[in-house]
């Protein structure tokens, strides 16, 4: 009966190794898929975070054109003020008559052209209040949601659900910077508000 022991042995072994062969395998399955779900984690995480790099960059630069227009706008004001300064010297500084005419036309003229400059750095204003406006408006909302999602997110986290950490992150990251940024277009649009009281008291 040696023989037939030898066998049994021999079957058991052969049965013993393919077990741990499919162990192997389903292991090493297992660690593919798994690898795949963080390497496509990372990707997201990744492409977010490029997505806002890519909105801050554009936002600053409309932020310096803003800033620029503003500029030009107090220059152009200065100018007028100066204009107005010279044409009042020229027209004190010359003879009786001739000031007397002088002044009146000298005064219709810069009124006329002050008046249509004023009109047009006013347009330009309202345009740019506008814009401000609407920025504010809209980043706004874009915070309400980037909360309400960090919120909802910690909320599942809290009752045991697995919230990735990178996603968690990204969405805390997207909720300070929409703060800033509201922040920075209200202070725009105050200054533009500020900047328009000052023109309509020229």
């Amino acid at each position: 009966g040696g023989k037939g022991a030898a066998e049994s042995e021999d079957a058991r072994v052969k049965e013993r190794s393919k077990e741990e062969e499919r162990t192997a395998v389903a292991e090493s399955r297992r660690w593919r898929e798994e690898a795949v779900v963080r390497e496509k984690g990372r990707a997201e995480a990744l492409a977010m975070e490029r997505q806002r790099h890519s909105a801050i960059l554009q936002r600053e630069h409309e932020e310096e054109a803003q800033r620029q227009r503003l500029r030009r706008l107090v220059e152009h004001r200065e100018a007028v003020a100066g204009a107005k300064k010279r044409a009042e010297v020229a027209v004190a500084v010359g003879e009786k008559r001739q000031a007397v005419k002088g002044r009146e036309g000298a005064l219709r003229a810069e009124e006329a052209r002050e008046g249509s400059k004023h009109r047009r750095v006013m347009a330009e204003l309202r345009e740019a209040y506008k814009s401000a406006r609407h920025e504010v408006v809209v980043d706004m909302a874009a915070l309400r949601l980037s909360r309400k999602q960090l919120h909802a997110s910690k909320e599942r986290a809290l009752l045991g659900a697995s919230v990735p950490q990178a996603t968690q992150l990204a969405q805390e990251n997207a909720v300070g910077m929409l703060e800033k940024r509201v922040h920075g277009a209200k202070e725009r649009q105050r200054a533009i508000e500020h900047q328009m009281y000052l023109e309509g008291s020229v």
